[in-house]
């Protein structure tokens, strides 16, 4: 007789009933057809009901649970029935992870063993663990990161999408804290290394307060791979002006959840135990940039779309009703399977799971990352949450102590994860439910984003903006016909009181407890004379409001280039002669610009990386403008012409040519796909002379390159111009 007491069982996944023998426990069709052969398995075993017995919770965890937890089933975190464990295993069954949330332990074993393990009375079911196949990271070319000056340094882009220096600037100026201080934050990946400089901080502040490897079970999670710590970096590393993360002042918990091979097999069993047992350490978030659902070993055994509904798929479910229960918020990887071309949505588990904010990639221009999962969920649930820098990211190099560049969504994730982690700093005790209205209320959306979708979520959240959001606030966030910000409007009561008025980044907050509710109110623009009426009944309130203007289109030209006249990426000052009105653009790579601007006349101000800055006076802009074109005059700028070029051509080379202002070194690279190096060229160039080097197409040997894609990289100075280059057979 069993000398434990028995509890009503506790079942997070959907069985399939057997018809072996009425008391045998429900078996999956892979086990049955398993049970037949002779090979090795790993299984989930579920239990009919465990001991009521208390489990060990750190300070931390308990503390967590008391101010954000919410229905917290207690019986769920009672460890499993010993009895049970011993018996499977004296049966030759090797223990592998245990899940008292899911009353289950998973076992690698004999495929012979299951139907006697599944006879046995406190065996409630039997289904395969999932392995699952990681595809192998996107593949960039290897360039060194050199730093940028700044703070932030390599960093400082990352940073500016999701204004997080912004919030540093906050954190250290009138909190007086540093970012993440007080937040633990548990990382799941394949392994830490921790020798990079980046992460000096960290290990001077012993803020790595709890590893362990659930791979081998031996406590250790530091491995030669270098996927967890770039991801990790992405939160904690403090190297001032080289390399900042998000929230570096936190402490966390490291957890190796996956395998560190070839082919990266990944068990779900892991997850679900690392995710048990950085709740019990008291983690306040979870980052994790592994996701479930193809590539799995046995292909009949990968997850459909409609299992993407946040109950099917174990992960989800216990992320769902477990994790987020005790105050634990998980942040996910949508997944880099935008690209697969099939006609059903690509969001991966556990990201398909209610509360879990899931988060997508955008590239440093914050258009969308091709390789982005998209959503939604199989019941209708917009996914990803978010979206963050996930393309081109600077990430530590182990090996050679440096930087260099990689892509995912496995890096825009912690970089979220960071965020979240400064909301809570700045809100400490309120309800994970608060917590991410904040950073979805905070959101602004991209620049080819006009709703909340299923490609970008809500946005890009403004990590300054959500930090400075409270429980009674009512935000406003002011926009232009570009989707740009707006400063200087008005927020005015029906009595004609001023509330607020908008700062440079278009918004503006008031508290209803200031006001009083009902808020009816009118947002005002005096420049373009819009007016846009608001009424709210609750708190916190956000609203994003879009003010017409007229959209102009202005074209900057290079005067000393007739093969490529456009200038890209030219900063236009624009200010409104007759008030205070001003606003910035910055044109785009074929050198045009949008504004939007009320008719008037208009001082501009025009400058490029390479050329003289223009700037002008009475500058008419009426509703009948035709496009205002700009003439800039270079004074650095490289030229490479051409950039497509037949290999088989008799003259066929390529001219890089520019004049500089002076006396500096060039640098000419030119590299394959793979980074390697082709072909390099050292000089210095004189001042105010002409500069002109040739590449015949050969190597530094003189071998005649293969046709395809190159780099041009030219490095002038302390800055760098890269050029893409197409070689045709």
């Amino acid at each position: 007789m069993n000398r434990y007491p028995r509890m009503k069982s506790i079942l997070l996944i959907v069985f399939c009933a057997a018809s072996a023998s009425p008391l045998r426990a429900g078996v999956s069709p892979v086990l049955r057809k398993a049970a037949q052969q002779d090979t090795v398995c790993r299984i989930w075993v579920v239990f009919r009901d465990k001991p009521l017995l208390k489990a060990h919770l750190s300070p931390a965890s308990l503390k967590r649970r008391l101010s954000r937890g919410k229905h917290i089933d207690a019986r769920a975190d009672s460890p499993l029935n010993p009895f049970y464990i011993k018996t499977i295993s004296g049966l030759g069954a090797q223990l592998q992870q245990k899940s008292a949330w899911g009353n289950a332990a998973s076992f690698t074993l004999q495929s012979s063993l299951i139907l006697q393990i599944a006879d046995l009375d406190f065996v409630q079911a039997v289904v395969p663990v999932k392995q699952w196949r990681r595809p192998a990271p996107i593949a960039e070319p290897r360039r060194k990161s050199i730093a940028r000056p700044g703070y932030f340094g390599a960093t400082t882009r990352q940073l500016d999408i999701v204004s997080a220096s912004r919030a540093h600037d906050y954190f250290h100026d009138s909190l007086k804290s540093i970012p993440g201080e007080g937040i633990i934050i548990a990382v799941f990946d394949n392994g830490f290394r921790l020798d990079h400089t980046c992460l000096a901080y960290v290990k001077e502040r012993n803020a790595i307060i709890g590893d362990s490897d659930f791979v081998h079970n031996d406590g250790d999670p530091a491995v030669t791979n270098m996927h967890g710590l770039q991801t990790l970096s992405q939160i904690a590393a403090f190297s001032p002006d080289t390399f900042v993360g998000v929230a570096y002042g936190a402490q966390f918990l490291l957890a190796r959840t996956e395998i560190d091979s070839v082919e990266l097999h990944i068990e779900e069993d892991n997850y679900i135990a690392a995710l048990e047992w950085a709740e019990r350490q008291g983690a306040d978030i979870v980052s994790s940039s592994l996701g479930y659902r193809f590539g799995f070993d046995t292909p009949d055994t990968n997850y459909t779309f409609e299992d993407m509904n946040g109950h099917n798929v174990t992960m989800s479910r216990l992320a769902a009703e477990y994790a987020l229960q005790r105050g634990v918020q998980i942040v996910t990887a949508a997944g880099n399977e935008g690209d697969l071309n099939i006609a059903d949505p690509t969001i991966v588990a556990p990201g398909d799971a209610t509360g879990v904010i899931t988060v997508g990639s955008v590239d440093g221009d914050l258009h969308i990352s091709s390789f982005s999962s998209r959503g939604p969920t199989a019941d209708g649930r917009i996914k990803p949450e978010v979206v963050a820098m996930g393309e081109m990211v600077p990430v530590p190099n182990p090996e050679t102590g440096s930087y260099l560049y990689s892509s995912g969504t496995s890096f825009s994730t912690p970089m979220v994860a960071g965020v979240i982690a400064l909301i809570m700093q700045t809100h400490p005790g309120e309800p994970l439910e608060l917590i991410r209205s904040y950073l979805l209320a905070s959101c602004d959306y991209a620049p080819l984003q006009d709703s909340v979708d299923n490609v970008y979520g809500y946005g890009i959240p403004h990590a300054l903006r959500a930090c400075r959001m409270s429980r009674s606030s009512i935000s406003f966030h002011v926009r232009n016909c570009l989707n740009a910000a707006v400063s200087g409007a008005v927020i005015v009561s029906k009595q004609g009181a001023v509330l607020a008025e908008t700062n440079a980044d278009g918004y503006a907050q008031i508290q209803a407890r200031d006001v009083g509710l009902p808020l009816a109110a009118n947002v005002i623009f005096e420049p373009s004379q819009d007016t846009v009426p608001v009424w709210a009944d609750t708190a916190p309130h956000w609203f994003s409001i879009d003010i017409a203007g007229t959209m102009r289109i202005v074209r900057i030209i290079d005067t000393d280039n007739p093969t490529s006249s456009a200038v890209p990426d030219a900063r236009i000052i624009w200010r409104l002669m007759s008030s205070a009105y001003a606003d910035t653009v910055t044109g785009d790579s074929s050198g045009f610009a949008q504004l939007c601007a009320p008719a008037g006349s208009y001082r501009f101000e025009v400058s490029a990386a390479g050329y003289f800055p223009w700037e002008h006076d009475n500058v008419v802009i009426s509703h009948q403008s035709d496009t205002l074109v700009i003439n800039l005059k270079a004074h650095l700028k490289p030229i490479l012409y051409p950039n497509v070029v037949r290999r088989s051509a008799a003259d066929s080379r390529i001219l890089v040519a520019f004049t500089p202002n002076t006396e500096v070194l060039v640098t000419l690279t030119i590299r394959n796909v793979s980074g390697e190096l082709v072909w390099e060229h050292n000089e210095l160039a004189a001042e105010r002379v002409r500069f002109a080097v040739e590449w015949d197409l050969t190597t530094a040997t003189g071998r005649r390159i293969a046709p395809g894609t190159y780099y041009c990289i030219m490095r002038i100075g302390d800055r760098n111009f890269i050029k893409k280059l197409l070689i045709l057979g």
